[in-house]
Parts: structure tokens; C-alpha cells; sequence
């Protein structure tokens, strides 16, 4: 029954998604090719979600009940993600997707890491995740590098890189604004060593 609830309430979670995701991208729906292209990507991440229990189970050597529960908990931090950025901006992260957000928060619980870096952090969706799964453990540090995008029109006006981590897990987060470029090797070599790192910033080559 617990497990079923379980469930439910993922997918919903799922359906909400793709509504916000057609309504954001309403006027994309308009131009065929787009449309195209933007379908595939539906597409892609449908598949993505159906199978992401039995993918994440083998990767992280775990039970697909595991796994479940493990996204189950994740729920409550998605929600209280989607309403603070609602309350803020109309800007809907991808890592709000719960293709991928419950994905990483169960990684982190099985994975238990004790120094996670991590480049790329806007307002900071996937800190959430990754410091909200750390307290679960009671364990981890998480070190996350970004610039400083306040006045970069990506945030909601008047906040800062990072503002959607309250105080609590604030404890076990260094927050470095700069150049990932600059940051990272000065971090890593201060680090000495690094059990999971998570690349979110530019992608370009």
C-alpha cells in the first residue's frame, strides 16, 4: 500500500511536469520544426522515466524497492523546490523533471559521499537535492562553484546564486562564486581528494 502511494504520487509528480513543461513551452509548439524536435525530447525523457528505477537499481547495485524508496523521499524536496521557484520566477529548472532530481537525491543517498564538488548551481535545485540526501546520511560536505548571477537575468530579481537553500543545510555547503575554470583546480587541490563530482556549468568544449 505504502509502495503504491509511493508511486502515485511520483507519477503525479511526472504529470505536473509535462503540463508546466507544454504550457512553458506553448509558443515552441507553434513551429513545426521545433515542435519536432521538442517531441523527440518528450520522447526521449518518457522513455527515461520508465526505465530510470531498473537503470539507477544496476548502477548503484541496489534493490529496484530501494530505489523506490529512496524517490519517494525525494518528493518532499521537489515540492518544496517547485513552490519556492513558483512563488519567485516562471523559469521551471530542468532538474525540476522528476526524470532527474529523485535520480540524483537517490544516488547520493546509496553513494554516501564524504567530499562532493560540484560546478554550476543557478539558484540551486540539484544543491537541494544533494545537501537534503546528505543530512539523510548525516554525512557529506558539498563544495559548489558558480558566478555570481544576480545580475545576469537567470535568477529571480533580487536573488543570488544559491538562494534556494534555506539555512539548515547551508552547514555542510561551501558556496564559491568565480570562474569554475579558476575555482576548481585551486578547490581541488585544497581538496586533496573528491568522492563524487557533478558537472553542471558550460558545456561547451
Amino acid at each position: 500500500m505504502i509502495e503504491t502511494r509511493h508511486l502515485e504520487a511520483g507519477m503525479l509528480q511526472h504529470v505536473r511536469h509535462l503540463v508546466r513543461s507544454a504550457n512553458y513551452n506553448r509558443r515552441t509548439l507553434l513551429n513545426p520544426s521545433e515542435a519536432v524536435s521538442l517531441g523527440s525530447a518528450w520522447l526521449r525523457n518518457e522513455i527515461a522515466y520508465a526505465s530510470r528505477t531498473r537503470r539507477l537499481s544496476r548502477v548503484l547495485g541496489v534493490d529496484s524497492k530501494t530505489v523506490e524508496r529512496l524517490f519517494a523521499e525525494s518528493m518532499e524536496v521537489l515540492e518544496y523546490c517547485k513552490e519556492r521557484l513558483e512563488q519567485h520566477s516562471t523559469v521551471l529548472p530542468g532538474l525540476l523533471n522528476p526524470n532527474y532530481a529523485p535520480v540524483l537525491y537517490a544516488a547520493i543517498r546509496v553513494l554516501k559521499p564524504n567530499v562532493m564538488v560540484e560546478t554550476g548551481v543557478g539558484s540551486g535545485v540539484s544543491s537541494m537535492f544533494y545537501l537534503s540526501a546528505m543530512e539523510r546520511n548525516k554525512m557529506g560536505t558539498l563544495h559548489s562553484i558558480d558566478l555570481p548571477l544576480e545580475n545576469e537575468g537567470l535568477l529571480p530579481i533580487e536573488k543570488r546564486t544559491g538562494w534556494l537553500v534555506p539555512e539548515r543545510p547551508r552547514e555542510n555547503w561551501e558556496l564559491i562564486l568565480g570562474n569554475a575554470k579558476r575555482e576548481l583546480p585551486a578547490l581541488l587541490k585544497r581538496l586533496g581528494s573528491v568522492d563524487v563530482f557533478y558537472h553542471d556549468s558550460d558545456h561547451s568544449y
